[in-house]
């Protein structure tokens, strides 16, 4: 099981030195990005490609670990220490106040407090083995996973953002206060870690995130390959207008193909409608009209495969590259 300083040891041996002069704005934009990504995958509710959920949550993470790194925050020592098994406002595990919902019980001495953080941050640190984060934050926090079970991914959603706003606040008044305390960095990191640990937790509750990580950057950067990454800024694993292109027009030769075939019949007028929206979204090169394009595509596959098992067969292979264009969109 990898620790959380193993994870950010293996993350930096890959892209420490291409971000090394990549500014907190553009980290942070990628940040962004990946979490919103995130965000749209976990709020599907049934209709979650997991594979692809586990891989977005990993890609948002690790632009975490490099912001910390940019930041000289020391992401292990910084969840521990603003999370030390237990809640840092009520010191109940689990949390007895629910922070920003209810108030913790009247505090009595807010020094004896964190001298008990601090105490409790040595005692579960010791030996070099802390607790395993998704798990830990869970149990101190139940409500996340019930909030969970009943409303969905819409709660954890919204934390995150507004845990990643004050981050950038916390940034800016850094360099614009000169007496601004950085540790404050430090606590907002902790606090997009656990909302992140804490989904982890719930959706791959039987899955090691340290394992995870390190499988999907086992050959390296997944993008260029390299154990050291060499890809230029702004690239990424983005598809471009051509290739958007291409895969469109392979998935109009594949509805041909079934038009041309006796048995869907019945659907000629669907599949010719869905050709000619495919060549429209060609033609316009805009995601909103390849986006309600797939969507017609799709209802004229599914109808398809409800009502004819031959239809079915005959229609993997643009069920297959449909599978592959929807992740563009």
């Amino acid at each position: 099981m990898l620790r959380i300083n193993d994870m950010s040891i293996l993350l930096s041996g890959i892209y420490a030195k291409q971000n090394k002069d990549k500014s907190f704005e553009y980290m942070y934009s990628y940040l962004t990005r990946k979490t919103a990504y995130l965000t749209r995958e976990f709020i599907r509710d049934g209709n979650q490609d997991k594979e692809l959920l586990k891989n977005t949550f990993i890609e948002a993470i690790s632009w975490l670990f490099a912001i910390c790194e940019k930041l000289e925050v020391q992401p292990q020592d910084s969840f521990y220490k603003k999370f030390p098994g237990c809640c840092p406002y009520c010191l109940g595990n689990p949390c007895g106040c629910i922070q920003t919902h209810r108030k913790p019980e009247k505090i009595k001495s807010a020094t004896a407090i964190k001298e008990e953080l601090f105490y409790k941050y040595n005692s579960i640190t010791a030996g070099g083995h802390p607790p395993y984060a998704p798990r830990m934050i869970n149990e101190i926090y139940p409500s996340n996973r019930n909030i969970w079970s009943i409303f969905g991914g819409f709660y954890h959603s919204s934390r995150l953002f507004e845990e990643l706003g004050e981050l950038q606040e916390a940034y800016a008044k850094s360099i614009e206060d000169k007496n601004y305390n950085k540790e404050n960095l430090h606590d907002e990191c902790a606090d997009i870690y656990a909302w992140l640990f804490s989904l982890w937790g719930i959706i791959f509750k039987d899955l090691d995130l340290g394992q995870a990580l390190q499988d999907y950057y086992i050959n390296g950067c997944p993008v260029c390959n390299k154990k050291e990454c060499e890809c230029s800024s702004y690239s990424g694993k983005i598809s471009n207008t051509d290739q958007k292109r291409a895969s469109l027009e392979k998935l109009k030769e594949e509805l041909a193909l079934l038009l041309k075939n006796e048995e869907a019949g019945e659907y000629k007028d669907n599949l010719e409608s869905a050709i000619l929206a495919i060549n429209d979204a060609v033609k316009s090169g805009k995601d909103s009209d390849s986006r309600r394009t797939l969507s017609e595509v799709e209802s004229v596959l599914d109808s398809m495969e409800k009502n004819s098992s031959k239809l079915s067969k005959l229609a993997s292979n643009a069920w297959a590259i449909y599978a592959t264009i929807i992740k563009f969109f």
